[in-house]
């Protein structure tokens, strides 16, 4: 497979919306998906309030945990092309 220069990062909002899978979306969207992102508003607010990244401020936090993942990701470019 070759590699990619777009992919997409899913942020889900409403952690009551309907939900679709990682590879469900990718299909859909026709790109890769470089990571999900889950509801955390309430860890966001409280570390905005602080003035701290949310990754420093709840490092344990799935959100945390999730970003730091796609953060390694992009950086280290191990995206690659989905398979048709």
């Amino acid at each position: 497979m070759e590699e990619r220069s777009i992919a997409a990062a899913i942020v889900t909002k409403d952690a009551l919306a309907a939900f679709m899978s990682q590879p469900d979306i990718g299909s859909r969207l026709g790109y890769a998906i470089a990571g999900m992102i889950p509801p955390a508003g309430e860890v966001c607010l409280t570390a905005a309030r602080a003035g701290v990244p949310l990754a420093v401020m709840e490092p344990d936090s799935i959100a945390a945990t999730n970003l730091s993942a796609l953060a390694e990701k992009l950086g280290a470019g191990t995206l690659v092309a989905m398979a048709y």
